[in-house]
């Protein structure tokens, strides 16, 4: 149900790479916010690309916090090591219930591949992203 990538850099150094990778790929970033580090002290970034399923009605998203924007996360998960994560966009228009957006869900998937692999330092070509 979520895409994501392993990163051998901090979640703080993925942060930079993330944005440059999705403003490289034509994706609008509406915002990107730290969360409170909790107890163990870990970094997570939340990034939110700006509407990018547009064809999902605004009542169809149930918290007003999500409407318009499509959440990308970054974390750390061991020193050194950090995870982007992220809902895979054909999951979430099913789980709406707007099967009507899924060729753009999943062309929108895609380029979150392309985004995730390139923030990752994965070179074209190389070990896929995990699904």
């Amino acid at each position: 149900m979520h895409l994501h990538a392993h990163v051998a850099r901090s979640a703080a150094a993925t942060h930079g790479a993330l944005l440059a990778a999705c403003r490289a790929h034509g994706l609008v970033v509406a915002g990107t916010r730290e969360t409170p580090r909790g107890p163990s002290g870990r970094a997570c970034f939340v990034i939110e690309l700006a509407d990018p399923l547009p064809g999902v009605p605004d009542d169809a998203t149930p918290s007003a916090a999500t409407r318009n924007v499509y959440p990308v996360s970054v974390f750390d998960t061991d020193p050194g090591h950090c995870k982007i994560a992220t809902l895979l966009p054909a999951a979430f228009v099913d789980l709406l219930g707007h099967p009507e957006v899924a060729p753009a869900a999943h062309a929108f998937e895609r380029t979150l591949r392309a985004v995730l692999d390139e923030a990752a330092g994965v070179s074209p070509g190389g070990p896929p992203v995990a699904p």
